[in-house]
């Protein structure tokens, strides 16, 4: 038997032949890294070729199975490629356990040349060690960091000013990058353009007037575990300090329930050896308990693939957003839900001001931190506060249910329901033919006006007014 074998950086391919030539077996180790213990990690995948004219097409015996080469008989040691081989080849190997070994033992050999990683470690000063964080406390210094929470909360802005911020040594909510390098960011959600217009914007705001940062948009369709080659060749090329990855929903591409999909995404994104940001949405059920107000704890929300997406990161934070948030003004609260490398965080308020110009084009982006010891609770999305805030944002004195149901999309009978059951905010009027509109009441305006602030004020004529009265 022969092997004959290819070697590029992390990933290593090799063909089991006969001596005629013919080939038996393909071998493939990706993603290799460097693990604890002196541990050398890898995905491997197994496809037997023996009498196939297209090699590439056929399907694995073995694909995406975690590997320690350093280990044959443990959980994840390589006997199970031996396993793999043995169950695809009955008879036709004869000592193909020896055979692996002297494959695996190749790449081995290739990976400890090519690494300067197995330095003597007692050599290792302290000071050289790399720093807990990024970007404290929102950046982990190695592994995976995970911002998640419902849509439309301003995650991505907030990634994309980090970006920024790593790229340029300029700080963000007052912190300042331990590490300042090129950024690469893999986004699955917005095209090349946007991505340009926000981060101009947000050099605009911080008075930059040096090179335009490297901050690499990479386009991405499909599974993120597909373009991982490719991406490490990107981070490479460039010499990134910092990896984004813009969706992990999108990253994933299958069922979010799907574990196995996220434990091999979360497998290719810890094998870039270097701090990754994730962004990521909550699931479907914890999306509506926080609607409805059911969130008592931020600890309990979870993002999408749950416990699978969790326990990949190395530190994770959820994004509450205030109730007094608008489209171009947004404070949340960031709660600290994983910490693997350092304690448990503080919750952090942070606020980001967004400006446009006469054409609605973004035109400055700005990050700043408001009163940390302020945090408000969460607050149910009930229909009667959604036709409250919707009366007042769009200066509305009077609204019958029929017409709230059309401005909100919900049945009329549910928004009839919320303005009977909320007689300290909302009072009936005079009946308008056969429709009954409502006002809003002194106490309306005030919880208006906790939960997006005194706009309308003016308008309605309802600032400081004590009575109940209708508006």
């Amino acid at each position: 038997m022969e092997i004959r074998s290819w070697f590029e950086f992390d990933e290593h391919r090799h063909l089991i032949m006969r001596g005629d030539g013919t080939p038996l077996v393909s071998v493939k180790f990706s993603q290799i890294s460097d693990g604890r213990d002196n541990s050398v990690n890898c995905m491997a995948m197994v496809k037997i070729v023996f009498g196939s004219d297209a090699p590439e097409t056929v399907k694995p015996v073995m694909e995406y199975a975690r590997t320690n080469l350093t280990v044959q008989n443990s959980v994840i040691g390589w006997k199970h490629i031996v396993e793999a081989i043995g169950t695809g080849m009955p008879g036709e190997l004869e000592g193909y356990e020896n055979i692996v070994r002297e494959m695996i033992s190749a790449s081995l050999r290739n990976w400890y040349e090519g690494s300067s990683s197995h330095a003597d470690l007692e050599s290792v000063d302290a000071n050289e060690v790399a720093a807990p964080f990024l970007l404290q406390p929102l950046v982990s210094g190695t592994g995976m960091t995970m911002h998640y929470s419902p849509p439309g909360t301003g995650k991505s802005m907030v990634a994309l000013g980090i970006a920024v911020s790593v790229a340029t040594g300029y700080p963000i909510f007052g912190a300042v990058p331990t590490n300042v390098g090129p950024v690469v960011y893999v986004d699955f959600e917005d095209v090349k353009s946007t991505h340009d217009q926000r981060v101009t914007a947000m050099l605009n705001s911080i008075g930059w007037e040096g090179e335009f940062p490297k901050i690499i948009h990479y386009k991405v369709a499909g599974k993120f575990v597909d373009q991982i080659s490719q991406i490490r060749g990107v981070v490479r090329k460039e010499k990134a300090v910092l990896v984004i990855v813009d969706s992990l929903g999108k990253a994933r591409n299958t069922d979010p329930s799907d574990g196995d999909s996220t434990i091999k995404l979360t497998n290719a994104i810890e094998s870039l050896g270097m701090p990754v940001l994730a962004i990521d949405h909550v699931t479907k059920a914890d999306n509506k308990d926080i609607k409805t107000g059911k969130v008592t704890h931020p600890d309990s929300v979870m993002a999408i693939g749950s416990q699978f997406s969790t326990a990949g990161a190395r530190l994770g934070w959820f994004f509450q957003e205030m109730s007094d948030s608008t489209q171009m003004v947004k404070r949340f609260n960031l709660h600290n839900t994983k910490h693997n490398l350092v304690a448990k965080q503080e919750t952090r308020s942070l606020k980001m001001e967004i400006t446009n110009n006469e054409r609605y084009v973004i035109t400055g982006v700005d990050f700043s931190v408001w009163d940390s010891m302020q945090f408000e609770e969460f607050t149910a999305e009930t229909v009667d506060r959604m036709i409250l805030k919707h009366m007042v944002r769009a200066k509305i004195k009077t609204m019958s249910a029929s017409d709230a149901a059309k401005a909100l999309g919900v049945p009329r009978t549910t928004a009839a329901d919320a303005f009977k059951g909320s007689p300290e905010w909302f009072t009936p009027l005079a009946k308008v033919g056969r429709t009954v509109p409502f006002g809003i009441t002194a106490l309306g305006y005030d919880e208006a006006s906790r939960l997006i602030g005194d706009q309308g004020a003016e308008t309605l004529g309802t600032k400081g007014k004590e009575s109940d009265d209708e508006i």
